[in-house]
């Protein structure tokens, strides 16, 4: 319970000037005489004059008298805060509130996810507490113009939950591709979304080798985008999808890269395909996308740019 402050203000002058005449009332003229002595043209006084220690003393006992106040202001300003209307909300109401933001903001190019948290949590110290022990905020990982340390923040605050993670190759990000894909490999057996858009042959070549003995259970969206000059072949080819990547995966985008050989054949339960093979690549086998194709009778959006005609047969 806080107790009525008063007038602290006369009070605290009051003392003060007591104080000021108690410290100089101690001074006999013997010491003022030497202390007066000891001034140089420069004005320094030696460390053990009391007009040196009498401020100090002087500052403590202030510090003293001012830190109960304190702490009455800070405990007022946190009762002024339960009046706000939002800070009324139920934590699990507001949680919904900051997915429903997160979700919001997790495909806007211009926007950081993990900055944005970082904004949350300086609102106040009930708001820091909940978003920092709130898992499923911090499954999207999707940085911009974060540094790598956030998003490995965000990959061991996320706990178990399943993550979606999306990167894009941009002139803000301070990370590059090898070290974003580095920190999310022990953490591959969350992924629900992953959506890539890399500019490099070495790039992808990574991801090929960082995925390339991951089981990925849990995989719902595929994306995955490679923009490079020239002949991309033998290189653009997705090593790492195989056996259980198929179970849970509904909606596979392919740009400028492919699926080995019989890997359009194995897919099922799509709701959406989109597949755009490089110029130089390869035709897609037609009899593999149509078994692909009826595989997947709850497709909904299907989009297939082929430099060549189909091939294979059907």
């Amino acid at each position: 319970e806080l107790k009525p402050v008063g007038e602290p203000a006369p009070r605290i002058l009051e003392w003060t000037e007591k104080t000021i005449d108690s410290v100089i009332e101690t001074l006999t003229q013997e010491q003022a005489d030497e202390t007066y002595k000891d001034i140089d043209l420069e004005l320094n006084l030696p460390w053990n004059s009391p007009f040196v220690t009498g401020p100090l003393i002087l500052r403590d006992q202030l510090q003293q008298r001012l830190s109960p106040l304190e702490k009455q202001l800070a405990n007022l300003r946190r009762q002024q805060n339960t009046l706000i209307p939002i800070a009324r909300l139920l934590p699990e109401l507001l949680i919904d509130i900051f997915e429903f933001a997160m979700d919001a903001v997790h495909w806007l190019e211009r926007d950081d996810v993990n900055l944005v948290l970082m904004v949350l949590m300086r609102i106040s110290r009930d708001w820091t507490g909940l978003v920092f022990n709130t898992p499923c905020l911090w499954n999207r990982i999707f940085p911009v113009y974060s540094a790598l340390k956030h998003v490995t923040v965000a990959l061991v605050r996320s706990k178990a939950s399943p993550l979606s993670v999306q990167f894009l190759t941009n002139r803000f990000s301070h990370i590059k591709p090898r070290q974003f894909l580095g920190a999310i490999k022990s953490h591959a057996d969350r992924l629900k979304v992953l959506v890539l858009d890399l500019n490099s042959l070495e790039s992808f070549e990574a991801l090929n080798s960082l995925f390339a003995k991951v089981f990925q259970p849990r995989l719902e969206t595929l994306r995955i985008s490679l923009n490079v000059g020239g002949s991309v072949e033998t290189s653009s080819e997705i090593s790492f999808f195989k056996g259980p990547w198929h179970d849970a995966l509904q909606n596979l985008h392919l740009h400028g890269v492919r699926l080995p050989p019989g890997g359009y054949g194995e897919l099922r339960g799509l709701s959406s395909l989109q597949l755009t093979p490089g110029a130089d690549q390869m035709m897609l086998n037609a009899a593999e996308i149509l078994r692909a194709l009826s595989n997947s009778p709850n497709l909904e959006n299907l989009c297939i740019k082929s430099p060549t005609e189909l091939g294979g047969g059907a």
